[in-house]
């Protein structure tokens, strides 16, 4: 099949076979590729800065997330040390956890942007719901099952993001 058409080929454009090309078709042929490359260079070259973008969007949504949680996972600590040594400070880094975990929930909207897929849904879900049971934790009076109350919720919500964390992973290609 493919020697018949090579036959053909020769027999109806032998001027590709020789071994000079006829100055008509180098101009020809240079034209085409000008034209070629003023259509398709842009277009390439507009998709390959759309992807870019979106790959450094990903990893900086990435990064904020693991620094936010660090951070919350921090305060919660110093929080939790400052309840049980009683110190005067409880009360500030409470309101300074609250505050990250507004952060966090902010930064959920532009989780739901990034990962559209119907299957992740469910994990932003649920890294809502852990994020808002911890405020709902922080903000409760305190009692005796107070800071035990924090670290379950805390728990979760580290699996919670260790979830979402998988998914922007797979999602930029960065997981096996």
């Amino acid at each position: 099949m493919l020697s018949r058409f090579l036959n053909w080929l020769r027999s109806a454009f032998p001027v590709f076979f020789e071994e000079k090309m006829p100055v008509w078709m180098t101009i020809l042929a240079s034209l085409a590729a000008a034209t070629l490359t003023y259509y398709f260079a842009p277009m390439y070259s507009r998709q390959f800065q759309i992807e870019d973008g979106r790959s450094a969007h990903l990893k900086q949504t990435t990064d904020q997330l693991n620094s936010e949680i660090i951070e919350l996972s921090q305060k919660v600590r110093r929080f939790d040390s400052a309840l049980v040594n009683e110190k005067e400070n409880a009360s500030d880094l409470r309101e300074d956890c609250l505050d990250l975990v507004t952060k966090l929930q902010w930064r959920l909207v532009d989780l739901r942007v990034i990962l559209t897929h119907p299957d992740d849904e469910k994990y932003v879900s649920s890294l809502s719901k852990a994020i808002e049971a911890l405020r709902v934790k922080l903000n409760a009076p305190v009692t005796v099952n107070y800071t035990r109350d924090v670290r379950t919720a805390m728990g979760v919500l580290g699996s919670a993001t260790a979830a979402v964390l998988d998914r922007l992973y797979a999602k930029a290609s960065l997981q096996g």
